[in-house]
């Protein structure tokens, strides 16, 4: 009983923690075929949701004002018989990546990640290689969301987006 109502306290001082500056969430999409070129942007054309405002439509990032833990999610969908190669980065690194074959006709995959993210991180969707993502104005295949988890107060090293060179190959 001890361990349940501790746990119940840890959670409900993390929804707590979550709420001090707000909830923070975006979700955006795709309505139409995209080709990038490797190291070009993905700047996503539908705005499903922006709560806290801090996703800019115009640039297709995210930059923080809450620091936290946030998860990021990536999605596409190749067009016919082309291939998708995204990487998500923070601060112009590259964390995860979304990679999809042109071995059949369309192809699609995803990646999610919980990542620390400090205030002012900029947090985008890169091509990494020749991309060519599929989308119409009523199929939405390729999505970028990020959800604020927790908020955090202190500052911390962001492993992809500090520049020591430290051989540690786990996250803190």
């Amino acid at each position: 009983m001890k361990c349940f109502l501790l746990t119940f306290v840890v959670l409900l001082g993390l929804c707590a923690v979550s709420r001090a500056s707000g909830p923070v969430a975006f979700s955006a999409g795709l309505t139409r075929h995209v080709t990038a070129a490797p190291n070009s942007k993905i700047v996503y054309d539908t705005v499903f949701t922006n709560v806290g405002g801090d996703y800019n439509p115009s640039t297709g990032s995210f930059i923080c004002r809450t620091p936290g833990l946030y998860l990021f999610s990536v999605s596409g969908l190749s067009q016919e018989d082309k291939n998708i190669y995204l990487s998500l980065h923070v601060n112009n690194r590259a964390t995860i990546t979304v990679y999809s074959s042109a071995k059949y006709k369309f192809t699609g995959s995803s990646n999610n990640v919980v990542l620390k993210v400090n205030k002012n991180d900029e947090v985008n969707v890169v091509a990494q290689g020749s991309t060519a993502l599929y989308g119409k104005i009523d199929q939405v295949y390729a999505t970028f969301t990020g959800i604020l988890m927790t908020e955090i107060q202190e500052t911390f090293v962001n492993p992809v987006s500090d520049n020591s060179n430290s051989s540690c190959a786990c996250w803190p």
